[in-house]
């Protein structure tokens, strides 16, 4: 034997280097290619996309493997239980995000929309105290013009204060129902404490009023959320692909053991 077949021969646990190894593997794929019954098994059955569209539909009455048998209840939920099982890390982490990512410009649009509240009801405070002294100054402080500068300035507040409301309520709701498309009515359901506004009422005095919700996902039909969607989706394909995979495997290995 020479040095050259020394080298590249088969060694006790299979070649001893690539090119052995790539010489081995082009000799079986030569004779799985050259083997009717294989080739026939490697391009029968259902295709991949027909299975995809029997577990879309629910029909699997013309879907067959590559041995030209239906497959079983058992062996479709197999292959969704592991589609499942190796696409839920990613899907859970994209929902995490989408709800941490919603919850914090909830919270703040909630914190900004106080704050402003605040800074208004601090200005009407030194705006009434500046009318008033100047009222008194003039002598007039109980007049009929006076109160009826000291309504027109409540009057400007309120309506300051309501519009301030309808633009955080816009807000929220663009935020909201964005989250809700993507994840569906049930996880928007639970971000409920963040669809809470007050409101501002002005007086002789400022006071806090009902705080009510500005937002509900029963009022819109938006379904299950996009990214469930895309989930099930991802599912169905991945397991159509295993059970297309699982049948030539059987199939092929069980006569490539005949070569």
């Amino acid at each position: 034997m020479t040095s050259e077949e020394m080298a590249t021969g088969p060694g006790i646990f299979g070649p001893r280097t690539q090119a052995a190894y790539d010489k081995l593997i082009g000799a079986i794929k030569t004779q799985l290619s050259s083997n009717e019954k294989i080739a026939s098994i490697l391009s029968g059955g259902s295709t991949a996309e027909d299975i995809l569209n029997a577990y879309t539909t629910g029909d699997w009455s013309n879907v067959k493997s590559a041995s030209g048998m239906p497959f079983s209840e058992a062996e479709q939920r197999e292959a969704v239980d592991k589609a499942t099982q190796a696409l839920e890390p990613y899907y859970a982490a994209v929902s995490e995000k989408e709800k941490l990512d919603t919850e914090a410009q909830l919270k703040k649009q909630q914190l900004d929309y106080q704050k402003e509240l605040s800074d208004q009801a601090v200005s009407f405070g030194e705006d009434k105290s500046n009318l008033e002294t100047q009222m008194s100054n003039q002598g007039v402080l109980f007049s009929g013009a006076n109160l009826q500068k000291q309504k027109a300035l409540r009057d400007k507040y309120q309506s300051d204060a309501d519009y301030l409301k309808s633009q955080a309520e816009l807000n929220i709701g663009d935020i909201a129902r964005n989250y809700q498309t993507k994840e569906g009515s049930e996880a928007a359901g639970n971000l409920s404490q963040y669809y809470n506004l007050p409101t501002q009422q002005y007086g002789s005095k400022v006071t806090s009023g009902e705080t009510t919700p500005v937002y509900n996902p029963t009022s819109y039909n938006l379904g299950t959320g996009t990214n469930k969607t895309s989930k099930l989706s991802d599912i169905y394909s991945r397991a159509a692909d295993l059970l297309k995979n699982k049948t030539n495997k059987l199939m092929v290995g069980g006569y490539a053991n005949q070569l």
